[in-house]
Parts: structure tokens; C-alpha cells; sequence
């Protein structure tokens, strides 16, 4: 089991959105522009994290997508960002 220290969030990879065929084709090179933010689950958190106490397993955060940082441990892959790019909480309330 991996625990995050030093104000790190454990989160899953950000929620793609299905893309939707519209018949045109594209050069192979196209790239086509990502959205600088998503959504992610909370999987586990540094007790360090300034907003630990509102935080809770699968609670879902939006991210700044640029700064999460993907680690592989033992063959399993984590995503971790730091606490201050954390841009909300969403909750149901």
C-alpha cells in the first residue's frame, strides 16, 4: 500500500470524456486541445495536506491536470499532486 506524505493527494487519473465521431478526417499529426482541468477521485492523502479533515475516499476534486505526477511502484501506477493545485472540492450540497 502507498501512502502519500509531504502534502500529497493520491487521486485517480482525471475522467476522460467519450469523444464523439463526426465523420471528418484529420491529419495524423492532430493533437486535438485538452481541457487544463478535470475531475479526480481522492484515493488517499498526507495527514500534512492543509484541508485534510474535508477530505475523504472518493470524494471528488478538481485538478489542475498539468501538475499531477504519475508514479510507478512495483508495477501499479499512482497519481499524485500536491495539495495547492487542488482548485475545489465538489460535493453533492
Amino acid at each position: 500500500m502507498f501512502k502519500p506524505v509531504n502534502r500529497y493527494i493520491c487521486i485517480s487519473p482525471p475522467e476522460v470524456r467519450p469523444d464523439t465521431s463526426s465523420g471528418i478526417l484529420l491529419p495524423e499529426d492532430f493533437k486535438p486541445t485538452e481541457a487544463r482541468h478535470g475531475v479526480s477521485n481522492v484515493v488517499s492523502w498526507s495527514e500534512e495536506v492543509r484541508f485534510a479533515e474535508q477530505l475523504q475516499v472518493g470524494i471528488r476534486v478538481l485538478v489542475d491536470k498539468s501538475m499531477i505526477e504519475e508514479v510507478e511502484i512495483d508495477g501499479h501506477k499512482y497519481h499524485l499532486i500536491l495539495d495547492n493545485y487542488i482548485l475545489g472540492l465538489i460535493t453533492e450540497q
